[in-house]
């Protein structure tokens, strides 16, 4: 059951946001009143699996003794610092912080034994996602796994809250969108795209974009692993460079992905270009020259004054944007310097 915040701008009521905010934030707090009847607060690492959180610690730790009483659960992905420069040079009242954020109350339990090894497993995946270890069902563990503690809370109430500029006027939320983009700072690309998801006057709606939300990430996954560089590569590394890059640009065409690339160091005088891939049945049609023009067009590249790549086989495509061989072998570097009359046509 959703419970209502006090700010129902900031309601979000799809269950699937809620699952995303709990499936990036690191760890929560679970609040409850302990068996000496004091109120008592643990920060903790979580699991979210079949509509419960899972808590692992000690069996004398403090939350183990609370099992059979209510809890509050709480977890936030702060998204960005918004200084109040941006809408008032002179002010200080609008500096805010822009999260998203989940509560959840229900009944402490302890988790059915058939579970734990599973579950532990689940902690291990979402904690060390590049694996490296033997899974926990594993009889070595049969010793050190009955000496902890695993507990669940099934998520009866929740409330979800997504802070993102909903309750700024227009011209306010442009300056807000605007200044994150022109800070640059980590995880400020994300902030402007989910500022974008959250107000629709600031969503963009071609099938060129640079906002990574909105690359379904399975087809760039998919998509990246038919290539001869990328073959192998981890849904959650391929997650990482989307959303750490400095600049990314794709083509989405009703939920489609035609065609992809990315850079890192945006902002700098030096940036190097990445996974340039257009899906199979688009190849041949212009569509990866559109990707470079827009690419190298986009304002964020203006301090770029060196951009690197590295290719096996597509010298010539890049010859045509003004990249340059410097050296050659298994794959050839090459390096474009922009024209002082815009990007070479292609």
């Amino acid at each position: 059951m959703i419970t209502r915040p006090r700010r129902v701008e900031f309601q979000e009521t799809r269950w699937e946001t809620a699952a995303d905010i709990l499936s990036r934030a690191r760890y929560g707090h679970v609040a409850a009143v302990g068996p000496d009847g004091l109120p008592q607060v643990w920060p903790l690492n979580y699991v979210l699996s079949e509509g419960a959180l899972y808590f692992h610690g000690s069996p004398r730790s403090g939350l183990s003794g609370c099992v059979g009483r209510p809890v509050v659960f709480t977890a936030e992905d702060s998204v960005a610092w918004i200084p109040s420069s941006w809408r008032n040079p002179e002010g200080t009242s609008s500096a805010t912080t822009f999260y998203r954020s989940v509560q959840a109350h229900g009944i402490l339990e302890s988790a059915p034994e058939q579970d734990r090894a599973r579950i532990l497993d689940a902690f291990m995946a979402r904690y060390q996602p590049e694996g490296g270890y033997p899974p926990l069902s594993d009889p070595e563990y049969a010793g050190s796994l009955g000496a902890v503690a695993v507990t669940r809370l099934p998520i009866g109430e929740w409330t979800c809250r997504v802070k993102m500029g909903q309750h700024l006027r227009e011209d306010q939320r442009l300056l807000v969108h605007d200044g994150l983009l022109r800070r640059g700072e980590r995880g400020d690309r994300e902030a402007a795209a989910r500022m974008r998801q959250a107000n629709t006057s600031l969503a963009e709606t071609g099938a060129w974009t640079d906002d990574p939300s909105r690359v379904p990430l399975d087809q760039l996954h998919a998509l990246l692993n038919r290539s001869y560089w990328a073959e192998g590569r981890s849904r959650h590394r391929v997650s990482q460079h989307l959303w750490e890059a400095d600049l990314t640009m794709a083509r989405v065409e009703e939920g489609r992905l035609l065609a992809y690339a990315r850079v890192v160091g945006c902002g700098r005088s030096v940036a190097w270009l990445y996974d340039v891939v257009v899906v199979e049945d688009q190849r041949g049609r212009g569509v990866g020259c559109e990707l470079l023009r827009r690419l190298l067009e986009h304002p964020r590249m203006e301090a770029v004054r060196r951009l690197f790549l590295s290719t096996r086989d597509a010298e010539d495509f890049y010859r045509r944007f003004g990249f340059q061989v410097l050296t050659t072998g298994i794959q050839s570097l090459m390096m474009r310097e922009p024209p002082t009359d815009g990007v070479a046509a292609p």
